[in-house]
Formats: structure tokens, C-alpha cells, sequence
């Protein structure tokens, strides 16, 4: 039962292909088989975007969301399972790897403003959520650390202190986000009721063209869910601001970045307005 019965408004964010269009842009095809070739991968057999996403990604996503298997062990496995490398070879791939894809996954300073102004409210929580391996809820307290604010698992403790942003992480609760589970043990963490409730997403539809995350029946899908189970978690219609950019945008970079900017910045100020 829930004891506090204030209300507050609830904002919820994505993380990756909204938070971070770096992690988007790391999978566009040129920057992936960058990275294949500099973490060693490509040498391991690893030859090009499409190998990557349909042999070391699709086969082991399900359980690295869901477990705290970690993308760097499982990324090994798949080495060695389906290109025979070494397990020395494989986990050192895999580290290098990671390496270079968490460093490019950074939060964009665009959403800066909006992550200080929830941190600073007193009457808005906000909390990142995220379908994600179990290494990206540490990655995320990390870059809003580099942003000035303070983060915090929502696994680790009922309720989100005065200060922080929440992480979601659904590695750490066990569910994607289009589960009803994901959204049940949020709820669970979360011990007051929400007066409004407002979801930032892109529903996946910002992911590269090889990651079977963003196909079209499948964010539409997701769309469905999310708001569905988001909705019966919390008894609450929620606010949905979508982040995704037409598909034109995807293998252009700097106009994706310029598009996603003015969006942000058009999110940030409808949030304001709305929070106020």
C-alpha cells in the first residue's frame, strides 16, 4: 500500500535513439564497421554491419535485456559460438568493443536544460528508462554525472530521493519496456501517486536500419504496449512526446543531429510549460 499520497508529475525518458543519439549513430553502417575494424572483430570474421546485427545481436538480445548477463559477455559468447574465436580472443573483442560503443553512447547536451529542471523540481520526478544491457545502468550514472546531476537505480531503493533521476533499467527490473512487467515493478519502486504523467520516447524507431529493434511493425507494436501497460501500471493516460525523426534522416548524420536538436528543444519547452 502507498503511504504517501502527494501527487507529483512523473517524466519518464528513453535513453538510447533519444537521450543519446550517439548510441544511434554508432550502429549507422560506416560507423559500425569502424569500429569491427579498430575492436578487432572484423579480423575474428565479423565482416560487415549485416553479420554483426543478425549474428552476434538478434540471437542474444532477448536475454541480455532481461538478465545482467552483460552486453560484454554475451557479445564473447557470440564470437566464439558463431566465428570460433578463442575465449581469449572472443572476451577481448567484446571488451574493446564496448568500449567503443558506450563511448560513443553519451548523453546529448541538448537535453541538458530539461535534466537540470528536472533534477531541480520539487515536484516532478524524473527517471530514465530504458531497455539496455546491465553495464548501461552504471553508463548512464556516469554521463549524468558529466552533466551535473545526480542518478540513481530505481532498483536500489523505493522512491527517487529529492535531486536525482531514476534509472529504469529493464536488464535490472527483468522486463522490456513493452511488458507489463517492466512497468509493474516501476510502479512498485515509485510508493506515491502521479498527478500527470509524461513519456519521452522514440519507441526504437531512431535505430539503425540493420537493428531488428527498429523495424516499423515492431515500434508501432511497442508504441501499443508501452502505453497500455504504462497506463495500467499507474492508473494514469500518460503524455507521450515522441523523439523519432522520419526515416530519411537515419543514415545522415549531421542531419539527423540537426533535426533531433530542434525536436529536443521543442520537447524541453512543451515540458516546461506543462510542469509549471
Amino acid at each position: 500500500m502507498y503511504t504517501n499520497t502527494k501527487k507529483y508529475h512523473l517524466v519518464l525518458l528513453d535513453f538510447s535513439g533519444t537521450l543519446s543519439m550517439g548510441a544511434v549513430h554508432f550502429g549507422f553502417p560506416k560507423s559500425l564497421s569502424e569500429a569491427l575494424r579498430k575492436s578487432g572483430l572484423q579480423s575474428l570474421g565479423v565482416q560487415n554491419s549485416k553479420e554483426f546485427w543478425g549474428r552476434c545481436i538478434a540471437p542474444f538480445w532477448n536475454r541480455g535485456g532481461t538478465s545482467s548477463v552483460g552486453y560484454t559477455a554475451l557479445l564473447a559468447e557470440a564470437l566464439e559460438k558463431e566465428y570460433a574465436a578463442s575465449s581469449d580472443e572472443a572476451l577481448k573483442g567484446a571488451e574493446l568493443f564496448r568500449e567503443l560503443y558506450f563511448g560513443a553512447s553519451r548523453i546529448d547536451d541538448v537535453w541538458r536544460p530539461l535534466l537540470e529542471f528536472l533534477g531541480a523540481s520539487k515536484k516532478t520526478t524524473g527517471i530514465i528508462v530504458t531497455d539496455h544491457y546491465a553495464e548501461t545502468t552504471e553508463h548512464i550514472l556516469r554521463e549524468l554525472e558529466r552533466m551535473d546531476t545526480q542518478g540513481i537505480s530505481v532498483k536500489e531503493s523505493p522512491g527517487i530521493p529529492q535531486g536525482f533521476l531514476g534509472i529504469a533499467n529493464s536488464a535490472d527490473l527483468g522486463f522490456f519496456k513493452e511488458q507489463k512487467g517492466f512497468w509493474e515493478v516501476l510502479r512498485e519502486q515509485l510508493p506515491c501517486s502521479w498527478e500527470n504523467i509524461f513519456l519521452v520516447e522514440d519507441f526504437g524507431a531512431n535505430e539503425p536500419l540493420g537493428d531488428l529493434y527498429g523495424k516499423f511493425r515492431r515500434v508501432l507494436e511497442r508504441r501499443r504496449k508501452t502505453g497500455e501497460h504504462l497506463r495500467k501500471a499507474f492508473q494514469r493516460s500518460p503524455k507521450i512526446y515522441e523523439c523519432s525523426l522520419s526515416g530519411k534522416c537515419r543514415n545522415k548524420p549531421e542531419l539527423f543531429a540537426r533535426e533531433h536538436a530542434m525536436m529536443v528543444e521543442s520537447i524541453t519547452k512543451k515540458l516546461k510549460e506543462a510542469l509549471s
